[in-house]
């Protein structure tokens, strides 16, 4: 892929990520494939909405700061929260940005991620969005990533992949220019 196209393709799914759509992210190297909205524009019904679509239930996904923010030990990296079924959405929220007079709930699962890895890779996307770099996140189990393709399309969604995450942000870093005046 040019770097035209692939700028087009990531800047088509900044812009769906922004209007809070879903996306589907790829990882070939892994065979995973998941779905992301950002964590500022969920409503009531967005973790079913995954849920159904991606026939797994949703994980909130933290950049490490947030994780250090939250108290979360051994925070070296992102990491991925257990929604727990009672959670409303400012629970959610509040987890993903601090809500004046909203305690944070206790959590019960979290998991670490790869620096490298699918997470880290949505992360850098919602970053990229000028979101905040945290978001629900659920994994698509029921179609292999050979699919996914076909699937995405029947479901009128953007698909992009890991690789081409990492691929524009290695564009966009080269294409700034530096002026002296």
């Amino acid at each position: 892929m040019n770097n035209i196209s692939l700028t087009v393709k990531i800047e088509r799914a900044i812009s769906e990520l922004r209007r809070g759509g879903k996306l589907v992210i790829s990882d070939n190297n892994t065979g995973y494939s998941v779905l992301l909205v950002a964590s500022e524009l969920i409503h009531d019904d967005t973790i079913e909405e995954l849920s159904k679509l991606a026939r797994s239930r949703p994980n909130i996904i933290l950049s490490q700061n947030r994780c250090r923010a939250l108290g979360i030990r051994d925070a070296s990296e992102p990491c991925s929260v257990l929604i727990n079924n009672s959670w409303s959405i400012n629970d959610i929220l509040s987890l993903c940005m601090p809500l004046t007079g909203h305690e944070i709930p206790k959590l019960d699962g979290v998991l670490p991620e790869s620096n490298q890895g699918i997470v880290s890779s949505c992360i850098l996307l919602l970053r990229q969005s000028r979101l905040l770099p945290a978001g629900l996140m659920a994994i698509i189990s029921s179609v292999s990533i050979e699919k996914i393709n076909k699937w995405t399309f029947r479901n009128n969604l953007i698909h992009v992949n890991v690789s081409d995450i990492k691929s524009y942000e290695k564009i966009s870093a080269n294409s700034l220019i530096m002026e002296v005046k």
